[in-house]
């Protein structure tokens, strides 16, 4: 028996389910977007939090190895310079691991702006 859509975000079991979900109803979004605007108190959930901050979009996947090699850092030079464990860099790189979600969002970061990353992280 095929497993029904969920009708709500919270019921959604996995990130790509809830990423689909809010997709696939950019009416809940807009609607939360209104109340915020017009200064409503919205539930503290980081879900409704995300939403009204036009829904970041953190990728399920980063290609560590291509990111760090884009620097031009060996991996411990990589590890040194952002705060990364040199084991977990490696794991990621050799696809033994995948970086949680916060990690994904700073290497996505570091991908698109190593430059501002380093500046903010130098003093």
């Amino acid at each position: 028996m095929a497993k029904s859509k969920p009708k709500h975000w919270s019921e959604c079991g996995t990130e790509a389910e809830e990423a689909r979900w809010w997709d696939e109803h950019p009416e809940y979004v807009a609607a939360l977007m209104d109340q915020a605007a017009a200064g409503k108190t919205l539930k503290r959930t980081h879900k409704a939090i995300a939403a009204v901050d036009s829904a970041p979009r953190i990728p399920l996947k980063v290609d560590v190895k291509s990111i760090r090699s884009r620097t031009g850092l060996s991996q411990a030079g990589f590890a040194l310079r952002y705060g990364f464990s040199s084991r977990s860099l490696q794991q990621w790189e050799q696809g033994r691991r995948q970086p949680g979600k916060a990690a994904r969002a700073y290497l996505t970061v570091i991908a698109r702006a190593s430059d501002v990353v380093r500046e903010a992280l130098a003093g």
